[in-house]
This record gives C-alpha cells, sequence and structure tokens, in this order.
C-alpha cells in the first residue's frame, strides 16, 4: 500500500508498473479537499509494453476517518442558483445545515451563517486556502449590520469574504466526528480551495442580473399607492488561468464587481404616523397653523406662537439635498384616524429610499515547482464593499444615511517538500483582515 499527501484537488491519471505485470493506467481518479480517496488495483501478469487502461474513480468513503464530510464542486457552485450567487447559500443542501432563508437582495455579499447539527451560527469554522478566516465580529447580523445580534442570524460566516464562484475549486463541509487537523469549532467546518492554473490557457467572461421590472409590487405597496421598489443588482467579471512556464509555473486570476440598489432591506423604508395637521408649507404661518392645529387649549391654555424654539421652526423647515424636508409631512400619509388621547388626526407615512451596495474584488493565484521534489504556492485575494443606508431602521422618522465600507484582505503561501519516500513536509502561511 501507497499513501501520497499534499495532493490539489483535481481529477487525476495514476499509472502503475512492475517488471512482470502489465502496466496500468487508471483516469478520472478524483481528489478532494479533507478526503482520504482511495485506489484499489490488480496488476495483471504479462509483459511491461502491455498497458491497460482503466476508469478509476476513487472511493470517497474511507475506512480510516469516519468524519462525515459534504463537498460543493466547481459545477455545482456555478451551476446552482443563489439569490446574491454566494456560496454561503447552498450550504443549507447539506444534512444537518440550517439557515435562514436568504434575502432577496440584501445591500451587502449576502453571507449567511449556517446553523450545523443544532449548533450556534458563532460555533463554524471558515478556513479559505489554508488560512483560517473565521469572522471573530461573531455578532453580525447580515441583515441589520453591525447593530444584528445572534438571534437575527449573525454567525462566524456573516459579513465575511464571499470569493466569486467562477474562482472556486470547491467547498467542503465537515458536519461532525472531524479529524485531528480540524479542531477549535463543534459546529461545521468549511472549507473552501480555490482554482489554479494549469498547461492550458482557460478563462471566461460572466454576468448576471436582476431588476425590478421582472417582479411583481409589494401588496401592501400598492395598496398604499406606491410605486414598485427598486431591486437591482448588476454582477460580472472574468477569470483567466494557465501557463507561465509550461510543466513549471501557473497562474490564476480573476475580476468581480457588483453594482447593486435595494429597497427590500429594513434600512431602505420606514413607516411612521404623523400629525395630517403638518403639510409642505413650512412657512412661520404655516407652521403656526401646524402648531394650532395640535395644541389643546383647554389642558394648556391660550397658545403663544412666540414660545415656539427656533431650533424646531428651523427642523421643520430643513431640506435635504433633493428638496424633500427632513421632517416628513403626514398630510401625504394614507390611513389618517385620531387615535384615543391624541388631539389630532395622524397619518401613515411610508418613506422608501434605495439602499446601495458596490463590490470590486480580485484575486491572483500562481503556483510554482521549483524542483521536482518542491512546490511553491502563494494565493491573494482582495475586496473592498462600500454600502449605503439611508435610514437607521424601518422605525427611523427621517433620513438618516449611514456609509459602511468592509475591506477584505487574504494571503496564503505554502510550500510543499518531499524529502523522501517516508518523509514530506508542507509550510504554511497565511494573512487574514476583515475591516467592517
Amino acid at each position: 500500500a501507497w499513501e501520497t499527501r499534499f495532493l490539489s484537488p483535481g481529477i487525476y491519471r495514476l499509472v502503475f508498473e512492475a517488471q512482470g505485470f502489465k502496466r496500468l493506467a487508471g483516469d478520472g481518479v478524483i481528489v478532494r479537499t479533507a478526503e482520504m480517496a482511495t485506489v484499489n488495483v490488480q496488476l495483471e501478469v504479462g509483459a511491461v509494453d502491455q498497458t491497460i487502461e482503466v476508469t478509476a474513480n476513487a472511493e470517497m468513503v474511507s475506512s480510516g476517518s469516519a468524519t462525515i464530510v459534504g463537498t460543493l464542486d466547481r459545477r455545482e457552485l456555478e451551476g446552482l442558483p443563489t439569490s446574491a450567487r454566494n456560496f454561503t447559500q447552498l450550504l443549507v443542501m447539506e444534512p444537518g445545515v440550517s439557515a435562514d432563508i436568504s434575502e432577496l437582495l440584501s445591500n451587502d455579499n449576502a453571507s449567511i451563517s449556517p446553523s450545523v447539527n443544532g449548533a450556534r451560527t458563532t460555533n463554524n469554522s471558515f478556513v479559505f486556502n489554508g488560512v483560517d478566516v473565521t469572522n471573530l465580529l461573531c455578532c453580525n447580523s447580515r441583515v441589520n449590520g453591525s447593530r444584528g445580534t445572534i438571534d437575527e442570524g449573525g454567525g462566524t460566516l456573516s459579513r465575511n469574504i464571499a470569493p466569486a464562484l467562477e474562482t472556486l475549486q470547491e467547498v467542503k463541509l465537515q458536519t461532525s466526528l472531524y479529524d485531528a487537523a480540524t479542531g477549535r469549532n463543534g459546529g461545521g467546518a468549511f472549507q473552501l480551495v480555490s482554482k489554479s492554473g494549469a498547461n492550458d490557457l482557460h478563462g471566461s467572461i460572466y454576468h448576471y442580473f436582476q431588476n425590478d421590472k421582472l417582479i411583481a409590487n409589494d401588496f401592501f405597496f400598492n395598496r398604499a399607492g406606491l410605486d414598485r421598489p427598486i431591486l437591482r443588482r448588476n454582477e460580472g467579471g472574468g477569470t483567466i488561468g494557465g501557463p507561465i512556464i509550461k510543466n513549471k509555473t501557473f497562474f490564476f486570476g480573476s475580476y468581480q464587481f457588483t453594482r447593486a440598489k435595494t429597497s427590500f432591506v429594513d434600512e431602505a423604508s420606514n413607516t411612521v404616523r404623523m400629525p395630517k395637521a403638518l403639510t409642505d408649507d413650512r412657512s412661520d404661518e404655516g407652521i403656526n397653523r401646524f402648531a394650532a392645529a395640535i395644541w389643546n387649549p383647554q389642558r394648556n391654555g391660550p397658545i403663544s406662537f412666540a414660545v415656539i424654539n427656533p431650533i424646531s421652526r428651523a427642523l421643520l423647515k430643513a431640506k435635504f439635498p433633493d428638496g424633500s424636508y427632513l421632517i416628513p409631512s403626514g398630510a401625504n400619509g394614507i390611513n389618517c384616524a385620531r387615535t384615543s388621547g391624541q388631539v389630532a388626526d395622524t397619518c401613515q407615512v411610508v418613506s422608501v429610499i434605495p439602499a446601495t451596495f458596490s463590490q470590486d474584488q480580485f484575486s491572483v493565484n500562481i503556483d510554482h515547482q521549483l524542483t521536482q521534489a518542491n512546490k511553491l504556492s502563494g494565493k491573494l485575494f482582495f475586496s473592498n464593499q462600500p454600502s449605503r443606508d439611508p435610514l437607521a431602521n424601518a422605525n427611523a422618522l427621517t433620513r438618516f444615511e449611514r456609509e459602511e465600507t468592509t475591506y477584505q484582505r487574504t494571503f496564503s503561501l505554502t510550500d510543499v517538500h518531499v524529502f523522501g519516500p517516508r518523509l514530506v513536509n508542507e509550510f504554511r502561511a497565511g494573512f487574514f483582515r476583515n475591516r467592517n
């Protein structure tokens, strides 16, 4: 029996030769991350110059490991639909993995952190190209940003790196009975491996989009007479990989952009009740009429307009650059009524202001065969993700724009050296930064 370690994920061809036996060549041996592939062969007696060709798919259940593993390969990653082209939304296909339904269009990269076998969403570990990229900002929610809590869906994968699907070789998920190489967290162990170049030059160009013209309006927006909310997302990019020096040095590179605008998040719409007497007439006379309409003379005595604070008048007159008032007018609302304890009628005022998100990410991978027994690999991932939330939350009285920018950088350096048939060493160094 022979054992070979530190192979990159992919499809391999194995050749077996021995004096007095026919040469045996096997194609289709699949090697995956964190799994031991077993290939059983039987050589036939004969001349060495005779060759037997077989298709040998390796058995992926190793008798030496009880770890339960699920794998998403490149075909599944690129072919299965998701709401925002994020690999985390495909993890729920594996047994024992559950998560909230993905947002139709969130104003971030839409990463979700699932629960594995009932464990908390903060108990997962995340490794990318051999570097631990587990998000220590564990309580960020994918919906409410930095104000999120674990109960709102936050976890170790939330607001974390989300490489373009076209750049991933495979995604591995270990759900239980981990070996000693995984450890630390009691939930799921997620491992991502990006693609590498080969002797053939390959590339791809892609573009995906979502648009509100392709969906129906919300029932409650229709009832309120509001237009269909904006929902637009454009995402495109390209990949290229091939040889720098044939059979020796290879490269793989990618770039992806995302431009999104959505009104389908909490920070893009609000519903508040405002006095019906507050109109778009914000002159001093108009403000005086508004004050008189909401004043209770039986309780407070005669009204005196002179005591109205100048700051209050200035706030009522303040406008945004687009001409809308800082304090919305109740006269433009719906469902007007006077509730118990109120002096004047109030109306529901609905505001819909799109939130925006953009992302620019690129990756560069270099593999170099220093010698027949020494291979050096370097992999870089870079992403900038600025976003803008127009409202603090769905109950905000008025617009309060907040800009956030997430920076993500990872770099891994791996050196594999074969010292002999019984000694192999792998050296790995990595860097990860997730600022949000």
